[in-house]
């Protein structure tokens, strides 16, 4: 076997070994991800969930995006104020939280 033989087979292995490595940690970082939505999910499953009385009443509304000003309460969504965009109906599962 030569030299340069060698040399090749060593890049090889180094290649599968770095390969390897960098699978494992990809792994390990999409079980980090998983764990989280899960958690996430969990946090979601135990919040308090609004109802319209509670929402009645209140000038600003907080949804993943931020705090809306209310410019109507219906049957079961707001509709808030966009600034840039003008009004948008937000169901009441998603409102986080409402101040009066």
């Amino acid at each position: 076997m030569s030299s340069r033989t060698g040399y090749r087979r060593q890049s090889a292995a180094d290649l599968r070994a770095a390969l390897a490595t960098r699978d494992a940690a990809i792994e390990a970082r999409a079980q980090e991800v998983r764990e989280a939505r899960a958690a996430a999910r969990a946090v979601e499953a135990d919040r308090v969930q609004l109802t319209r009385a509670d929402i009645e009443g209140a000038t600003h509304v907080r949804d993943r995006w931020g705090w809306h000003r209310v410019v109507q309460v219906n049957a079961v969504t707001v509709t808030v104020l966009i600034a840039l965009t003008g009004t948008e109906l937000i169901p009441f599962t998603r409102v986080i939280e409402a101040r009066r």
